[in-house]
């Protein structure tokens, strides 16, 4: 009898943390980049700047939006037997808890110590799971880390065979690309 009740439980609180999720969505603005972060190309000259929305600027947005929702959040890095470290957040609300993982090698850039290295890739995976999980938005140009001197344009033949593609598959949809 108890295993009948714990399963519609589980469901309602399942669909309560939903509901408190859409309603932190609906309310989490697009955020700032106002991180900036130095790069070098591989030959050790100046590779341009990236810009990102950092942690405490997402923490100072958020919070104060998911946690009258009743959300908690906790994070855990643990090492992997890779050698990666699995990220982890927590996300809980009305006894319901989801997590969210984002395993990377550590970062070891800019001669950083191993327990710099370590601290960098947990701050940088709580970023990538606070964004995921409130579907955040940054505000400014996406570069996805690439370079504009280093990003070049795709060619006519290019885009002749790309638009040829797209008028086949409106011809005969269903029909798989060659």
């Amino acid at each position: 009898l108890v295993a009948l009740q714990e399963r519609p439980d589980a469901q309602r609180r399942k669909e309560l943390f939903d509901e408190a999720l859409l309603r932190v969505q609906r309310l989490a603005p697009r955020i700032l980049q106002n991180g900036v972060m130095v790069r070098k190309s591989r030959d050790g000259r100046d590779g341009g700047t990236i810009k990102f929305a950092t942690r405490e600027d997402i923490d100072a947005v958020m919070r104060p939006i998911y946690q009258p929702e009743g959300f908690t959040v906790t994070w855990d890095g643990p090492r992997m037997a890779s050698g990666h470290i699995d990220v982890i957040g927590r996300f809980s609300c009305h006894g319901h808890t989801e997590e969210r993982h984002w395993a990377c090698s550590p970062d070891d850039s800019g001669g950083k110590t191993p327990p710099q290295a370590t601290s960098s890739t947990i701050a940088y995976g709580k970023r990538q799971i606070s964004k995921m999980m409130w579907d955040i938005v940054e505000e400014g140009k996406d570069k996805n880390g690439a370079n504009p001197e280093e990003v070049t344009a795709i060619t006519q033949d290019q885009a002749d065979g790309i638009n040829t593609m797209l008028a086949d598959i409106n011809a005969s949809p269903g029909t798989p690309l060659r």
